[in-house]
């Protein structure tokens, strides 16, 4: 097995030029996999990963102030990201012909503040949110000592989400400010998918014969 963390911040970077401070930043990473035997006949093998980082969006704009004058504005927003992933897996051999595989997926990734920095100001702000599952299965067969069958099957589950405030207008002013409201709204985006494989590879002398078929299916 294996461990690792990584950790920065902003005491080792310079300061935007575009901005007026330094603006906050830290990245944080953790990292673990191990694996090793069940039985006789199975193992498994576990991996998880997370990473955080807190990245900047700087604004550089023009606004009006109280008394209605043109006046420079300068603005540096963080910009969290999240994510994270665990996929374990086990490898069991059925018996001295055939070898089962079986894996599951899980990502999760967040990130918000999109869609500032430069002349779009923070109320224009919106966030995202994915998740994904995935479960793979993968069975192998020696049909004979020239020919193996490998039967595959795959499920994949995919949630998109977008989350934005468009209840106030937009305000664009050419070369100085964007503001109001998010580009975009509440959106959601779900997806399911399934993928069944099987191919048959027969080793006739110096050639190799590969034949099989696949069966997609997709609801969006």
């Amino acid at each position: 097995g294996m461990a690792m963390f990584s950790f920065g911040d902003e005491s080792l970077n310079s300061r935007n030029p575009f901005a007026a401070n330094r603006a906050p930043y830290q990245t944080r990473g953790t990292s673990l996999n191990f694996g090793g035997p069940l039985s006789k006949k199975s193992s498994f093998f576990l991996d998880f990963d997370r990473r955080a980082v807190d990245e900047n969006a700087v604004i550089n704009a023009t606004i009006l102030d109280s008394n209605l004058l043109a006046t420079p504005f300068s603005q540096a927003l963080v910009t969290p990201t999240r994510r994270w992933s665990f996929n374990p897996r086990v490898d069991y051999q059925l018996n001295e012909k055939n070898t089962l595989v079986v894996r599951y997926g899980y990502g999760q990734s967040e990130n918000e503040n999109q869609g500032i920095g430069q002349f779009s100001l923070a109320s224009r702000a919106y966030a995202t949110k994915d998740n994904d599952h995935t479960i793979q299965a993968t069975e192998t067969a020696i049909l004979s000592p020239n020919t193996i069958n490998e039967s595959r099957f795959q499920f994949l589950r995919s949630d998109t989400r977008q989350l934005g405030d468009i209840s106030v207008p937009s305000i664009s002013v050419l070369d100085a400010f964007t503001g109001g409201g998010a580009q975009i709204g509440d959106a959601r985006n779900l997806r399911n998918s399934m993928e069944w494989t099987n191919i048959t590879s027969i080793n006739k002398g110096k050639h190799l014969w590969k034949f099989g078929g696949r069966l997609r299916s997709s609801w969006l």
